[in-house]
């Protein structure tokens, strides 16, 4: 139990220093675009989700048509 909650604060740690909801959306306006006002990320969390789910609609749109 105790190494689970070290692993956990060590990978938010690192994910607080590598990923930022501006790097996110930065990413996500490469590929795709999206209302501001309706799905900007509010957290980290939401921010990877929001990157997940952009890419793999990118990918289903794309393949889709091949």
């Amino acid at each position: 139990s105790a190494h689970i909650s070290m692993i956990d604060a060590l990978m938010m740690a690192y994910t607080v220093e590598m990923i930022s909801i501006e790097k996110v959306v930065a990413s996500v306006k490469r590929f795709s675009t999206f209302s501001a006002s309706k799905e900007l990320p509010f957290d980290l969390e939401d921010a990877m989700v929001f990157w997940i789910n952009k890419v793999l609609t990118d990918l289903s749109r794309n393949t889709a048509g091949h």
